[in-house]
């Protein structure tokens, strides 16, 4: 009986010890970490609700820190550049990804909902970068 009382306290131990976390999936540790996707590891911030969220859509993309951009649920991103020579699509992160299948569609893109939405040119895989929402 006790080893069955002990048990969550041991496997909590034994957890410890790895420096394993027990978190949900997909939850960062902390409200600060930000998601890994297609390259991004930290984000812009631009959930004001006066700040520009319009990226350059070309090569430059590639280097450029906006590439990875943090908004709140119901903002926009605009790209701004040729989008018959650089379709955007969907590329790793939540499901309904509103970049999924935009290849021809509006250059802006609207967020309703929390998460991780990745994108990339289809012709050009450097061209990637993620919106990261927040609620």
């Amino acid at each position: 009986m006790d080893f069955l009382h002990n048990r969550p306290r041991m496997m909590l131990s034994a957890l410890c010890l790895t420096g394993m976390a027990m978190l949900a999936p997909g939850v960062p540790a902390t409200a600060q970490d930000a998601p890994l996707l297609n390259g991004c590891s930290t984000y812009v911030d631009r959930t004001a609700d006066d700040a520009d969220r319009t990226l350059s859509w070309d090569y430059a993309i590639e280097t450029n820190p906006e590439r990875c951009i943090k908004i709140r649920v119901g903002q926009t991103v605009t790209f701004d550049g040729d989008l018959k020579s650089h379709p955007i699509d969907a590329q790793g992160g939540n499901a309904a990804n509103p970049f999924k299948g935009a290849e021809s569609s509006t250059p802006t893109f609207s967020f309703d909902k929390a998460g991780v939405f990745g994108f990339v040119c289809i012709y050009h895989e450097e061209m990637q970068g993620a919106v990261w929402v927040v609620g």
